[in-house]
């Protein structure tokens, strides 16, 4: 990387008598007498030997990253206020080559999340693994915090250990009006409030064909196998298989849909559990669904993954449902549209309020293609495949090209 650097030079002039000197192009004169120093101004390009090699896509220059050292080079830059800089994976990066137990803390380098950015991150299919953050603070993750414009892509997470006190995720704690997509969880993601396996929160922002494999667990009102909060923010083709445990308020894709917030074409077959004495609400795809700020959706979803918790709080989709009175006086609604779950895992698909757009299956009804023909009515396209010799639930077309 060049960077422009100011450099001064000193003169001491040992003259007789006194000197003159003009600039004709300012048409000012300045005179030096004996010993007297002059200063001198001039601007070169320095070269930052640390810095990775950079490529041009589209216009915008990137920078390549392959390494350990790179990836903290990166992190350097951009949380010392250059927010908005590009980077493309090169190849799989190493932060730490055994994962935490639980013991060997001590012997791990630990991350430092990159915060406020709004830059584009594409990890070309690439993965980063071994990270570890471990803190009782805000915001972890790969990313801290993601800001509008921000664009994080194609980039695994595994074999890693990401532990924060509010707002947590894999690849991001917290994601304003960012785009999040081809990205995945196989680790292990433990948090409060908002804890998700890729994405803490999602305020106004989108993430798309996502998923997760890893566990989730110890989170808190608002817990989910992609996702641990939304506030306006859009989910669609995701998919969790991972365990997700919590005190209260956890599901399969997002443990709180808010202010207006979309999930469509999303499936969960992990299992997911609260506490049974005094946990609250989980649900197959969506613990807590309030219309507050603006109407919610959630549809073309499915779920068959074990639900555990207190008996009166567990739903098939969704396990809280409420319509209070939003801005202004006005009443917003929660909108469910083909969304199925297996019978045997809950005895309602929602609770709270009666919605149309939710129905039981039975396992026989998902295996032989039934629900993914449901899936697919009123979409464009087929969202959903199925072979039915072999899965036994549809999957979602992206991931099967």
């Amino acid at each position: 990387m060049k960077r422009r650097v100011k450099k001064t030079a000193f003169f001491v002039l040992a003259l007789t008598g006194a000197l003159s000197m003009c600039q004709p192009t300012l048409g000012k004169s300045f005179s030096l007498k004996k010993d007297e120093t002059a200063q001198v101004e001039e601007i070169v390009e320095e070269t930052d030997p640390s810095a990775p090699p950079e490529r041009e896509i589209d216009g915008d220059v990137y920078y390549e990253l392959d390494s350990a050292e790179d990836l903290f080079w990166f992190a350097e830059k951009v949380n010392s206020g250059e927010t908005e800089i590009n980077a493309v994976l090169t190849d799989n990066i190493t932060i730490n080559s055994e994962a935490y137990d639980g013991t060997n803390g001590e012997s791990l380098t630990e991350w430092i999340p990159i915060e406020r950015y709004k830059g584009s991150f594409d990890g070309q299919n690439h993965i980063i693994s071994g990270l570890y953050v471990n803190t009782s603070d805000s915001y972890g993750g790969l990313f801290g915090t993601v800001f509008e414009g921000g664009i994080i892509k194609n980039l695994g997470i595994t074999d890693s250990y990401i532990r924060a006190g509010y707002l947590v995720g894999a690849v991001c704690g917290q994601m304003s009006k960012g785009t999040m997509s081809g990205c995945y969880n196989t680790g292990i993601v433990e948090g409060g409030t908002h804890c998700g396996a890729v994405c803490g929160q999602v305020e106004d922002g989108t993430i798309s064909g996502c998923y997760n494999t890893g566990i989730v667990k110890n989170g808190s009102f608002g817990t989910g196998g992609i996702c641990g909060a939304s506030q306006g923010g859009t989910i669609t083709n995701c998919y969790n298989t991972g365990d997700v445990s919590a005190h209260d308020y956890a599901a399969g894709i997002c443990g709180s849909n808010e202010h207006g917030g979309t999930i469509s074409y999303c499936y969960n077959t992990g299992e997911i559990t609260t506490n049974r004495y005094y946990g609250y609400y989980t649900g197959g795809i969506c613990a807590n669904n309030i219309a507050f700020w603006g109407d919610t959706l959630i549809s073309h979803c499915y779920n068959t993954g074990t639900l555990n918790g207190w008996t009166g709080s567990v739903a098939g989709i969704c396990a809280r449902n409420s319509e209070p009175q939003g801005a202004y006086g006005r009443y917003y609604n929660l909108n469910y549209e083909n969304c199925y779950y297996l019978d045997t895992t809950a005895k309602t698909g929602t609770l709270g309020i009666e919605l149309e757009g939710v129905e039981s299956k039975t396992a026989e009804e998902f295996e032989n293609g039934v629900v993914a023909g449901l899936l697919n009515d009123g979409s464009d396209e087929c969202s959903f495949v199925q072979n039915t010799e072999t899965d036994s639930s549809p999957v979602l077309a992206v991931f099967n090209q």
